[in-house]
């Protein structure tokens, strides 16, 4: 599963579809998958993630004629406010991680970059951009 693209809408001429809402919907799916992905068995991550699960899991797909209710939209901002901390406990996993295999390099005399990639390749799936393990 992957995460789809969102349309571009421009104001008083485009509006909302159930479309648009259902991707939103599709892509917290793929999302969850990703996070489970990233988790390095970090319990506290994977609290996090069973929360966002239960959220995701509250999501309902629309067609066209159903009512767009306020829960509807309030379910993304919650799973946005979680998302954000799990962002938050994998960032700080990879800071870990990074400074130290750095220390480790640096007692070995090896390479740094060589090793860090070696190590955290294995928690760090391709879809994370190095800018985020950069800082």
């Amino acid at each position: 599963m992957s995460i789809k693209p969102l349309r571009k809408v421009i104001d008083l001429l485009d509006v909302f579809t159930e479309d648009d809402h259902n991707d939103h919907v599709d892509n917290w799916k793929a999302q969850v998958s990703i996070d489970e992905e990233l988790n390095p068995d970090d319990p506290d991550i994977e609290q996090l993630i069973n929360q966002l699960k239960s959220i995701v899991s509250q999501m309902r797909k629309i067609v066209s004629g159903d009512f767009y209710y306020a829960q509807d939209h309030n379910l993304f901002v919650d799973a946005w406010n979680l998302q954000t901390q799990i962002n938050d406990e994998l960032r700080d996993k990879v800071e870990y991680e990074l400074a130290y295999w750095k220390r480790e390099a640096t007692k070995s005399n090896a390479y740094p970059s060589r090793i860090f990639h070696a190590r955290t390749l294995k928690y760090i799936s391709a879809s994370v951009s190095y800018n985020v393990v950069k800082g």
